[in-house]
């Protein structure tokens, strides 16, 4: 049963990589036609980042079962944070194109297993508010420590 369902998320990210790693595929294509306006954005998405961080540190320090609730609601806030960045800076077509690079990663499983939850419902209402500071280096969160030593939060 395992097997299936990891097969379901990761195909897709297998696929992608193939197509992108592939010479004049036409992934390639629109990504290098979209990757100067997304390299200007990646200087201004320290505030995502920031709310990513402290989002991980709610949810691993959450009860297990408010784990999944917790861990939706911070996917739905960073991706609309960044989407209104791209937006801001590229423009639709360039939102579009990173909707469907991340639909293809990470497959519709995050849709739909993060469907219920809206960024009013009451477990998204439990993250900390946006701009609030990281425990960065302090985190108990090994993958927050990474994200923190890589962008130096």
């Amino acid at each position: 049963m395992q097997r299936p369902l990891a097969d379901l998320m990761f195909e897709g990210s297998a696929r992608l990589q193939k197509d992108y790693c592939t010479p004049g595929s036409s992934l390639r294509k629109l990504y290098l036609k979209h990757a100067p306006c997304l390299n200007s954005v990646s200087k201004d998405q320290r505030p995502c980042i920031k709310d990513l961080q402290v989002a991980f540190e709610a949810v691993t320090s959450a009860k297990w079962d408010k784990r999944l609730p917790l861990g939706c609601c911070a996917f739905k806030r960073v991706r609309k944070c960044m989407m209104e960045l791209v937006d801001t800076k590229c423009g639709e077509e360039t939102v579009n194109f990173v909707n469907e690079l991340m639909q293809a990663a990470l497959s519709r499983l995050p849709d739909l297993m993060c469907e219920e939850f809206t960024l009013t419902s009451k477990a998204c209402k439990e993250l900390p508010p946006i701009g609030s500071a990281p425990k960065g280096g302090r985190s108990t969160s090994i993958l927050n420590r990474l994200l923190s030593a890589y962008t130096n939060i």
